[in-house]
């Protein structure tokens, strides 16, 4: 589904069937020249469409979509947290001993400065 969203104006550009690389392509072989004057795509972040707007409207900027970007930078928090953790552990840390203490002072300090997380 492509959609023209402009200044005064919001509409219905084009309808491809199926979510292939080709489909992309179709939606461009329609556009035409047209495509040279794009200013600005939004897309997500499907590998097919990452590539075909880079090819095709290489001068537009392109605008990823805010739940992939936030679902990718959490996926990859998590992945050096969880590294981190192992490495305490095979050092012998004793994350309850060593952290815990830190957590819940900080926790103590913001409740009696009455300060929340940011």
């Amino acid at each position: 589904v492509v959609y023209e969203i402009s200044a005064g104006c919001k509409r219905l550009l084009w309808v491809g069937k199926d979510r292939k690389e080709s489909t992309i392509n179709a939606f461009f072989d329609f556009f035409g020249d047209h495509a040279k004057n794009l200013e600005f795509i939004c897309s997500d972040m499907w590998k097919p469409y990452l590539k075909v707007i880079a090819l095709r409207a290489s001068s537009a900027i392109h605008v990823l979509d805010r739940f992939h970007i936030m679902s990718m930078l959490s996926k990859a928090i998590e992945k050096v947290r969880a590294e981190e953790v192992k490495k305490l552990e095979a050092d012998s840390f004793d994350l309850d001993r060593e952290f815990l203490p830190w957590a819940f002072a900080i926790g103590r300090r913001r409740k009696r400065n009455n300060t929340g997380p940011s």
